[in-house]
């Protein structure tokens, strides 16, 4: 079926495997955080921590520690100290290379 949308046509079945494609895409992504959410919560007295900073990673998948700062309240150290530890979890990159103001990109992504 096509209907007209400001000028232009649109063929509804299009708009629905669209839909449907990105259902199973943030399934399919939600299904890969969560295996990252297993590997944290096995991580000891840290995995508190380091769930604070994965929620927010996932919400901003690249991103710095003052932001990780900003939305969750942690003090620097403790964010970087979970940052070096996510890193070695491979769940997260650094892409600057320099010692201070890093970017951070998480690897699902």
């Amino acid at each position: 079926m096509k209907r007209e949308l400001q000028g232009k046509q649109v063929t509804i079945s299009t708009v629905g495997e669209t839909a449907s494609d990105a259902v199973v895409t943030t399934k399919e992504l939600m299904a890969l955080t969560e295996g990252d959410v297993q590997s944290i919560r096995q991580q000891g007295r840290t995995a508190g921590t380091l769930g604070r900073i994965h929620n927010v990673v996932v919400g901003k998948p690249v991103t710095t520690a003052a932001w990780i700062k900003q939305q969750t309240g942690l003090a620097l150290a403790t964010i970087q100290s979970g940052l070096l530890q996510l890193e070695g979890l491979n769940m997260l990159q650094e892409l600057t290379g320099k010692q201070r103001d890093r970017v951070y990109a998480y690897q699902l992504f």
